[in-house]
């Protein structure tokens, strides 16, 4: 699902042209033969594609007690030409032998050759050239599992040693040599010797396990074909859960069996996840007409990853809060958020999996198209949720992302291996869900879903590009303009502003002229422009008849029925655009705006919130606008209008922070009385938990108001005491008890959380923990982040939050700044590319200035200190504050004035 790369061909042109580096080999002599004394021999971070593997065998000898471990890799492959070195992926390993066996049976040996710059590309050099022909790679080798969920990786849980993997996007190559590279999709046959008191798992089931002393051998079924980037084990001290009645019966009446894993002592919360599990497959596969394709289906509760969550077929990854709760204690957020991400990554099954993209420029393929089946499956297992209206909000903050000098497009060209970790990103998962939405609402469900099923048929066990589905549905949609509305939206970065001038009414038709440009935020760079096929519906009132079309030009006009007095853009919030009309039609939209369905009420707040990011709206409007919403009847408009609010903080200075917050005060004592704490047995929605959870946080941390702080800090005391308090509010409780006490309470929570195992205490007692606005507490608290108690996937929390903070964030800054090259270390080997946004809600010129000093060096500098893909985050931040800055010139002043009036 997430987590995530430029490996070197023609290494001199390569380093030269993109570095000004000097090639340097290693070469490692294997069995006596000779070495070799030149670079990788192509001009991209590409695999040779005259070499193909057919298939592998691959053993892997393994320990979780220990780092080091060994293995044998049998790669048949295809030579289509002649070869003399044979280029792949491995990184961190010893090669012990290394042996080519020819067509005729013949066995050659080889020598090692490495890059000092580029370890991960590994030569195998012959004595003598081969001819093509098929033949089989032998490799064996030693390594270290080293790289903190990455990979093949360790973790130790409650004393006890496992052993997960992470191999997207470049994972597989740490854990054994290989051609890592989604397009060399092929079966692997795959045994492990692990201790014999341990159990492993692999992609396919167990076929058979071989005790000797101590050590026991697993061997798996070969697997489908399968890219290295999808393979995973899971090995260590495990449980399993398993209930016959949670199977599913596949179509010729055999069983898929169902089994949840996790680490010891857990499977008995993992219950209620195993059980819906076969509500959201019954679904997927109804969609898609198809049954899920594999062997097995288990879900891995990991207790220490990265990612959210990991689509290996078979064997399919989890942080360990998604699959672990228990159905007496479920909030519907946790609820929500396992089935979303599980939805996600059953979807993928299909696509990515079934069928996978050839290279990473085509990751959308994967990771948006899950993201909005997610939605759809959603919708329909829970449709009281009201999944579309909770994904405008995300749509809001994927078009602030799309609107910067460096944003990328949905498919954007893979250069380097920062590119593919910077794909993993909010444009590839949210701008692509949001346009697929749009398009589908352009074709149709019907024909839109018929392209899908068509596309996963021809494509079957192989691998498909962008132009593949896009013709699929090009065809079943039977216009012959979607793929070049399509691809407007897919190759290109930027969202399309449409702006909607109303003109006079003739013969019962209102005409108005719509005309569209690039959507430009104030402050930072000028963006280019450029057009879209855009599809935009227009409403004529809030009940009226949509009328649509394709906006293929600058401008155009369209006529509405009726003569409406007001005008609604974007109904259901469908099309990827904002919209912005004259300020007497939006005031008219904005008076006539409650008796709209509530996905266009919610919808609208989205966009007045960027129209004021880009300055045609004032934060004088916003105060305006915003607290008129606050009496709305739907909890997810309230919650919005709020958000809309929280835009403003930016504006507030440290001098007039006193007044903001009591005028905040004032504003929210309504709600606050309105929906206070909440009963404990109450069981209201989602939306109004959320909305409670944020009027009492913004009451409790902003506004100070007393009898929330105090019920904050009872409730905590209970909680730190170890009794159940609502969970809905946990968190929420927490943080406002932190902000408002004093350092001992750090050491008293820090204990109990030392202590704590539950998954969703510890989670809540680590947002306490980060949220002390004490700055006696900055340093212990980023300090806190290299502690052994932590799980690696908790530390950078202690981090960022102090520098979020608007009372602790200049300490922390200058805090965090003197060890930097530490905390860079620290982090998952692919979170450090974060470390700019530290500066990000700082809203200053010296923050600006501080980003070039501290991060232009790993961007530009010396190649042994860059991090690869930094510059596009160091951009991204650089434009934060630019617009930042330009907000507060604009209405800094005007804020104070009205909120002081």
């Amino acid at each position: 699902m997430k987590s995530i790369i430029f490996n070197l061909s023609l290494l001199t042109a390569v380093c030269a042209g993109l570095m000004g580096c000097a090639p340097a080999l290693q070469t490692q002599s294997v069995e006596g033969t000779g070495t070799v004394q030149k670079g990788a021999p192509f001009e991209t971070d590409r695999l040779d594609p005259n070499v193909v593997p057919q298939a592998y065998k691959v053993h892997l000898s393994i320990d979780p007690k220990a780092a080091d471990y060994s293995g044998h890799v049998s790669v048949e492959l295809a030579l289509k030409n002649e070869q003399k070195t044979i280029w792949l992926h491995s990184l961190k390993h010893e090669i012990e032998s290394a042996h080519f066996v020819d067509d005729s049976g013949q066995s050659h040996s080889m020598s090692a050759t490495r890059d000092e710059t580029h370890e991960d590309w590994l030569g195998l050099t012959l004595t003598n050239t081969l001819s093509a022909q098929n033949g089989t790679l032998n490799i064996k080798f030693t390594g270290t599992m080293a790289n903190p969920l990455f990979g093949m990786y360790r973790v130790e849980s409650e004393k006890r040693w496992y052993i997960f993997s992470q191999m997207e996007a470049l994972g597989a190559r740490e854990a054994f040599p290989c051609f890592d590279e989604p397009r060399f999709k092929v079966p692997f046959t795959v045994s492990l010797t692990v201790p014999s008191e341990t159990k492993a798992f692999f992609n396919t089931p167990s076929e058979s396990v071989e005790i000797k002393g101590t050590q026991a051998t697993h061997h798996f079924a070969k697997s489908k074909p399968l890219p290295t980037y999808l393979l995973a084990l899971a090995v260590g001290p495990l449980d399993l859960l398993h209930n016959p009645a949670d199977d599913i019966t596949r179509p010729d009446g055999s069983k898929l069996r169902v089994r949840i894993i996790t680490a010891h002592g857990k499977s008995q919360k993992a219950k209620m996840a195993l059980r819906e599990t076969k509500k959201l497959v019954a679904i997927i596969e109804d969609y898609f007409g198809m049954p899920y394709p594999y062997e097995k289906l288990d879900l891995v509760a990991v207790p220490d990853f990265e990612a959210g969550a990991m689509e290996n077929p078979g064997l399919i990854t989890y942080r360990d809060s998604l699959l672990l709760f228990e159905e007496d204690t479920v909030t519907e957020r946790q609820l929500a958020g396992y089935a979303n991400t599980h939805a996600h990554e059953l979807g993928h099954i299909w696509f990515g999996d079934l069928v996978t993209m050839p290279w990473w420029d085509d990751l959308w393929l994967n990771e948006a198209f899950a993201t909005w089946f997610a939605g759809k499956v959603v919708s329909k297992y829970r449709p009281d949720w009201q999944n579309k209206i909770g994904a405008l909000s995300w749509f809001t903050w994927v078009m602030e992302q799309d609107s910067n000098p460096k944003s990328r497009r949905i498919r954007e060209p893979i250069k380097t291996r920062g590119d593919i970790d910077n794909a993993f990103d909010g444009i590839t998962y949210g701008k692509g869900y949001a346009v697929l939405a749009m398009f589908e609402n352009l074709i149709g469900e019907e024909a839109f879903q018929k392209g899908i099923r068509q596309y996963l048929k021809d494509h079957a066990w192989g691998n498909a590009t962008s132009s593949d589905l896009i013709s699929a549905l090009e065809k079943a949609s039977g216009r012959k303009d979607f793929a070049a509305s399509f691809k407007t939206f897919l190759e290109q970065p930027g969202v399309p502003l449409v702006s909607i001038e109303p003109g006079q009414c003739n013969n019962n038709m209102l005409e108005l002229t719509i005309s569209q440009k690039r959507w430009q935020p104030l402050g930072g760079a000028t963006l280019s422009q450029q057009n879209w096929h855009t599809p935009i519906c227009l409403k004529a009132g809030t009940d009226g008849e949509k009328t649509c079309t394709i906006l293929k030009e600058s401008s155009t006009k369209i006529q509405l029925p009726g003569c409406p007095d007001t005008v609604v853009p974007n109904p259901g919030g469908v099309a990827y655009l904002l919209w912005s009309m004259p300020t007497d039609s939006l005031n008219q939209l904005l008076k006539k705006l409650k008796d709209a369905p509530e996905i266009d009420r919610v919808s609208a707040v989205g966009n007045i919130r960027l129209l004021y990011q880009s300055g045609e709206l004032s934060a004088a409007d916003l105060l305006t606008i915003a607290p008129a919403m606050l009496s709305d009847k739907s909890a997810r408009v309230r919650n919005s209008a709020l958000s809309l609010l929280g835009t403003l903080n930016p504006l507030v200075s440290a001098d007039f922070r006193p007044q903001w917050n009591a005028w905040l005060g004032k504003l929210i004592q309504p709600l606050v009385d309105e929906l206070g704490w909440g009963d404990d047995n109450e069981k209201s929605p989602k939306e109004v938990w959320d909305l409670r959870k944020k009027v009492l946080a913004i009451a409790g941390n902003q506004a100070s108001l007393p009898s929330v702080v105090a019920e904050a800090k009872k409730r905590s005391e209970s909680f730190l005491q170890g009794k159940e308090i609502k969970r809905e509010l946990a968190s929420t409780a927490l943080t406002i008890y932190a902000k408002h006490s004093e350092p001992k309470v750090f050491k008293e929570m820090q204990i109990v959380f030392e202590g704590e195992t539950d998954i969703f205490r510890r989670n809540v007692l680590r947002s306490g923990l980060a949220s002390f606005s004490n700055t006696e507490l900055v340093e212990p608290i980023i300090s806190y982040a290299f502690s052994d108690a932590l799980r690696d996937n908790e530390r950078q929390n202690f981090i960022f939050a102090p520098n979020r903070n608007y009372k602790t964030r200049d300490l922390a800054w200058k805090t965090v700044k003197t060890r930097l090259k530490e905390i860079r270390e620290l982090l998952p080997s692919h979170s450090a590319k974060y470390l700019p946004y530290l500066l990000s809600s700082h809203c200053s010129k010296d923050a600006l200035s501080e980003l070039e000093t501290v991060f232009e060096p790993w961007v530009s500098g010396p190649e042994a200190n860059r991090i690869e893909g930094l510059g596009r985050h160091v951009s991204a931040t650089r434009n934060r504050l630019e617009r930042c800055l330009a907000l507060r010139d604009k209405n800094q002043l005007a804020l104070s004035k009205m909120v002081q009036n």
